[in-house]
């Protein structure tokens, strides 16, 4: 039998290209996209700045999108930045929400419990509880 070898991923300075070249066409939503599979794509290749650059032209294309936001909340704890992220995510919550986006909501909730559970007020706050004390 043969060995089935997967593809090496697409290289993230590659896909950020194709993203300008899908905006230039006025196609924002693929180039959204292309952004954020280019922001993986750095993250993956320790490129941190460049990764948070595509989160930053992902979220130019659609502001309201979730994706972008969650992106950039992985790549700020990634980096250590737990405060900026989650005001992040708070915020994010809160507009989702609102806007009664329950699959944003759940995927807040689920970051929050993986990644920063230490964060009485911030957990508290997405679960729908007041926060302690």
């Amino acid at each position: 039998l043969a060995a089935v070898i997967a593809p090496p991923p697409p290289d993230p300075l590659d896909l950020a290209r194709e993203a300008a070249l899908a905006l230039d066409a006025g196609d924002l939503t693929v180039g959204r996209a292309l952004a954020l599979e280019a922001a993986a794509g750095f993250a993956r290749t320790q490129q941190p700045d460049a990764a948070l650059d595509a989160c930053d032209q992902a979220l130019a294309i659609d502001p309201s999108a979730a994706d972008p936001h969650l992106a950039l909340a992985r790549l700020y704890l990634d980096r250590g930045w737990r405060s900026l992220a989650a005001e992040k995510l708070a915020l994010l919550h809160r507009l989702a929400a609102l806007d009664g986006d329950e699959a944003t909501v759940l995927r807040v909730r689920s970051m929050v419990s993986e990644r920063l559970p230490d964060d009485p007020a911030l957990a508290a706050m997405v679960a729908g509880s007041p926060p302690p004390g």
